[in-house]
Formats: structure tokens, sequence, C-alpha cells
């Protein structure tokens, strides 16, 4: 239910339950997405010592295994998460970075490297990362996140994810 139906409404409280979970459905442009501004987190926090940004930002890649993408920074699995696609979006799902990690840019750093991954993955068709073929053309990233995750939806929205949607059961 998004908590509008007054059906609802009416029949829930005659039982006497209440609603006790809310989600959000968000979505947000891939192109805008990858164009966001986002430095590479600081190689030190695992253990890398580098001398300039750009050799910092030549520690990460991302990498596909199966249905899973894979944020690495040196030899270390940093990030990863799940999509599916449907015509025109990818579903992100399974969103997580290494827990002594967060709050010091990777989710958003890896987020952007995804968008940008897609972006070019759809543009090279010798790309070592193939897209399923329901796939099409990606424009659309699309999410769920619980409404208590107040982390999570906090980094989505300060990325420009917009809300589409609240379900509450």
């Amino acid at each position: 239910s998004d908590g509008k139906s007054q059906d609802t409404q009416a029949m829930l409280s005659h039982k006497g339950l209440d609603l006790t979970y809310s989600e959000m459905m968000m979505a947000m442009s891939l192109e805008e997405l990858a164009q966001m501004d986002v430095p590479a987190p600081s190689a030190e926090l695992v253990g890398y010592e580098v001398d300039d940004e750009a050799e910092q930002e030549e520690l990460f890649f991302l990498e596909q295994e199966e249905d899973e993408y894979v944020l690495y920074q040196g030899e270390e699995g940093v990030a990863w998460c799940k999509l599916a696609f449907f015509p025109g979006t990818a579903y992100l799902y399974g969103f997580e970075v290494e827990e002594s990690l967060r709050r010091h840019g990777y989710g958003r750093y890896f987020l952007k490297q995804l968008a940008q991954s897609l972006l070019d993955w759809q543009e090279d068709p010798e790309s070592e990362v193939q897209l399923p073929p329901q796939a099409g053309e990606v424009h659309t990233i699309l999410l769920q996140v619980g409404t208590r995750n107040v982390a999570a939806c906090g980094l989505y929205g300060s990325c420009g994810f917009a809300v589409t949607e609240k379900l509450d059961y």
C-alpha cells in the first residue's frame, strides 16, 4: 500500500493492523550519475601510499562477476552490488560498501564508476562486459531502499536519486 487508499486504511484499522515498514523506489538518469564530480577515496584507508590524485585513481577498477559488479581498490574488493536489466533500466540491488570504509566516499564513487561503466559498455560492442539483450539501451538506474536505512537514503539522495514511489506494508 502507498498509505493513500482509504479502503486499505479502513481494513487495516478494522483488523487492528499497522503498516510497519516503508520503502522508497528511487531513480536517476545514468548519464547524470556518471557526470557527478566525485574524487577517488583515499588509498590510505586500505593501506596504500600514493603520491598524487591520478595515481590514486588508477588503483580503482570495476569488474563484472556474473550478475555482480565489484569495485576493487588495488587487490581489495571494497564495494559490490547486483544489477537486473529491463528495457531502458538497470535495477540496482544488494549495494554494499565494506563496513570499515563506509562514510569515506566509496559508495558515491562506486555509483559514479558503475554508471560510467554501463555507458561505456553500451557504446563499445567489443567490450569485455556485455549487457544482456533485454537491457536495450539503459538510460535509468532504479533502486529500492528501506526508509529506516538512513545512511543509504542519504547516499542516494545526495547523488541525485529522486523518490518515484513509496511503499508501506
